[in-house]
């Protein structure tokens, strides 16, 4: 379209000049071409200007579909780390008492290793709790991102940033207690292996 319209006024052009050549005219007058070529150059600025806006239009249909592509990716590693801190700290617990279960003798364990291991399974709990939290935390964060729109954008993406500072700080307490937990459980096995060297009898 673009260039049939421009085709079309320089075929006027040259229809007038072949007039005048008809006309045995060595001369062309400025009359009768101007206003073809202010017509030219008017439709070749239109049709710069709606080229550059075509282009700006593409642009930010690439930039809003990189957002997209990006907040999807955000979300699905914030859902990844949230069921990895749930994971660590609940298969922690387990473990620990299943190794628990294999370690206790007739003697029993020492009281420090005992409160250590309480503890240790206190701060896995509370971990897998903290988690928990931060995926309800997401979800609002989520929710309000998604009301992102309309009159009550600007507050519905206040309300979504909160969340979503909320639900990565129980992200970080959550792994900060199975790290604390993992220093309470060793602590816990070596009271325990040193029980169980000292009641092992000389040869």
């Amino acid at each position: 379209m673009i260039h049939l319209g421009a085709k079309t006024i320089i075929d006027t052009v040259l229809a007038a000049v072949k007039k005048e050549k008809d006309r045995a005219n060595t001369t062309i007058s400025i009359d009768s071409i101007e206003p073809n070529l202010l017509t030219l150059k008017e439709y070749i600025e239109s049709t710069l200007a709606s080229r550059t806006l075509d282009l700006e239009l593409e642009r930010y249909k690439i930039e809003g579909q990189q957002s997209v592509e990006m907040f999807r990716s955000i979300i699905a590693y914030a859902a990844t780390a949230l069921k990895s801190a749930i994971f660590i700290n609940g298969g922690a617990a387990v473990a620990l008492l299943a190794f628990i279960g294999k370690i206790w003798d007739k003697n029993g364990i020492p009281q420090t290793a005992v409160e250590s291991i309480v503890e240790s399974l206190t701060s896995f709990s509370f971990g897998v709790f903290f988690a928990a939290v931060g995926m309800v935390f997401a979800y609002f964060a989520q929710y309000h991102y998604g009301k992102g729109s309309g009159k009550n954008a600007q507050e519905s993406l206040k309300d979504g940033s909160v969340f979503h500072l909320l639900a990565v700080v129980s992200v970080l307490i959550s792994i900060s207690l199975f790290g604390f937990g993992v220093h309470l459980a060793s602590s816990a096995f070596v009271d325990q292996f040193a029980t169980l060297l000292n009641q092992k009898p000389a040869s």
